[in-house]
């Protein structure tokens, strides 16, 4: 998914010192090879890079890496996608890095081996990988309409200088689901969301 070389001596990525992107990635990139540094939010990613980069005497190469989300469409085929300007900023193909990880046979793995191996570990043995496909397939058409909706919302914002148009109406910004999935009450919450941005 990504790679670098002995140029690239600095990775900037989203989230925090423990969150799930830097871990992720330092499984990814050999240790040693690459500094990671979190930049917290995707929207600061180019302010902190450029003040990060300040310390330096001389200009360093760098890898900007940071979740797709609702900023592009996905290409026909999976790879990263480059943000548009000068700097080397690149987005996962997927929506965010946790989509890397809602993998069957993955999701399997873990369940097993902490069932055979964690003491406190308290669901038991796994169910099987067809088991969860079926999980991870019906809790996406579950959200179907959801996503359909915030794509839409995304689609209104006409560019990079605009206002960003909130795309989701969870409370506290995210984190939990809205208490209705429901097609309706998507249109509707999504009506009022560009209400307020137009009032």
């Amino acid at each position: 998914m990504l790679s670098v070389n002995s140029s690239v001596p600095i990775v900037f990525c989203e989230g925090l010192k423990d969150s799930l992107d830097p871990v992720f990635i330092h499984q990814i990139i050999p240790p040693g090879q690459v500094e990671i540094r979190p930049v917290g939010g995707k929207l600061s990613m180019r302010a902190f890079i450029e003040g990060y980069l300040t310390d330096y005497n001389q200009s360093q190469n760098y890898i900007g890496f940071r979740d797709r989300d609702f900023d592009v469409e996905p290409p026909s085929s999976p790879k990263l996608i480059r943000l548009e300007g000068q700097k080397p900023i690149f987005m996962t193909y997927r929506a965010s890095i946790e989509s890397y990880l809602i993998d069957a046979s993955l999701l399997h793995q873990y369940w097993a081996y902490h069932a055979a191996n964690s003491p406190v570990w308290k669901y038991g043995n796994p169910p099987s990988v067809i088991r969860i496909e079926t999980i991870i397939e019906n809790a996406a058409e579950q959200l179907a309409d959801y996503q359909a909706i915030r794509w839409a919302l995304a689609k209104l914002k006409p560019g990079q200088r605009w206002p960003e148009i909130r795309t989701t109406w969870m409370k506290g910004g995210s984190g939990h689901l809205p208490t209705s999935l429901a097609y309706d009450n998507c249109l509707l919450k999504a009506n009022n969301l560009v209400d307020k941005f137009f009032t």
